[in-house]
C-alpha cells in the first residue's frame, strides 16, 4: 500500500498529464513521497535446523568450531565481533576476576565496540555454550604451549593455532563448507545473527527490547524494522485473554461486594 502513496497525491496524475501536454516543464509534486525501501530477504535457521547442525558438529567439529558456532547462534554476535578484539574474553564464573569456572549457569561473555554504538554488552551464556567454550579454551592453551615463543598473544577468543587473527573470508568459507557437509539448509555465517534473533523472538518468547539489547542495535525500532514481520500474529489469543482477564476481574469485584 505504501508503494502507491505517491500516486495518491491529489492532482498528481493531472499534473503529469500537464507535463505531457507541454503545459508544465516538470511535475512539482513528483518524488514528494519517497518510495519505501525494499526489505532485504532474511535467511536463518529455526531451532530444529540449528539443532541438526549442532548435532552434526558435535560428532565431527573441532573444539574451536563448536564453540564459535554455538556462541554465534546463542548470542547473535556478528562475525567481526566474534573474531575481533571486541570480544574481550569469556568469563565462565560469577563475575570473577579471572577465568576459573564455578557453576555453568553463571557464565557471562562481554563484547565491546559493536558496529552500531560501541557500547559494552554483557550476555548470559547457556550451559552448553559454556561447556564448548571451556573445551575450546583448553585446546587453545595446548596450542599456545606448542607454539611457545612463536605464539602471537593477541588475546583473541577465536584465532588461528598460532594466535594470529582469523581472516573473515576464510572463516566464512569454512562455515559454508560445514553447512554443506551437515546437509542442512544453506545459510551464511552472518545469518547465525538472524537465526539467534528469530529463534529468540518466535520460539523463546524473548521481548523485542531484550533481543535489541543482545544484538547491540541502536533501538528497538531498528530491531522491529528488521524482524517485526516475522513475529507471531497473536491477535485472537490476546483478544481471548483480554476477555478472560476482565471476566475474572469482574467476578472478583462482585465477590468482594
Amino acid at each position: 500500500m505504501l508503494g502507491h502513496l505517491a500516486a495518491a497525491i491529489p492532482g498528481e496524475r493531472s499534473l503529469g498529464d500537464a507535463v505531457k501536454d507541454g503545459l508544465l516543464r516538470d511535475n512539482p509534486v513528483r518524488g514528494a513521497i519517497a518510495r519505501p525501501r525494499r526489505r532485504p530477504e532474511l535467511h536463518f535457521w529455526i531451532s530444529i535446523e540449528l539443532a541438526a547442525f549442532l548435532s552434526w558438529l558435535d560428532g565431527t567439529g573441532t573444539p574451536h568450531d563448536k564453540a564459535l558456532y554455538r556462541l554465534a547462534a546463542q548470542t547473535g554476535f556478528r562475525s567481526e565481533e566474534l573474531l575481533g578484539h571486541a570480544l574481550v574474553g569469556h568469563r565462565l564464573g560469577a563475575r570473577a576476576a579471572d577465568h576459573r569456572a564455578s557453576t555453568p549457569k553463571e557464565g557471562l561473555i562481554h563484547v565491546c565496540g559493536s558496529q552500531d554504538d560501541g557500547r559494552r554488552r554483557t550476555i548470559d551464556l547457556a550451559s552448553d555454550t559454556i561447556a564448548a567454550l571451556k573445551v575450546h579454551r583448553e585446546a587453545q592453551e595446548f596450542q599456545r604451549r606448542g607454539w611457545a615463543e612463536a605464539y602471537q598473544p593477541h588475546d583473541l577468543v577465536f584465532c588461528r593455532e598460532d594466535g594470529s587473527p582469523h581472516d573473515v573470508d576464510v572463516t566464512t568459507a569454512r562455515f559454508r563448507e560445514a553447512v554443506a557437509a551437515a546437509g542442512v539448509k544453506r545459510i551464511r555465517l552472518h545469518d547465525l545473527h538472524h537465526t539467534s534473533a528469530v529463534i529468540g523472538l518466535r520460539e523463546l518468547g524473548e521481548w523485542p527490547d531484550e533481543v535489541s539489547k543482545r544484538l547491540g542495535h541502536t533501538s528497538v525500532a531498528f530491531t522491529l524494522d528488521i524482524y517485526g514481520h516475522l513475529l507471531p500474529k497473536r491477535g485472537r489469543e490476546i483478544a481471548a485473554g483480554c476477555d478472560s482477564l476482565l471476566r475474572g476481574r469482574r467476578e472478583a469485584t462482585v465477590s468482594n461486594l
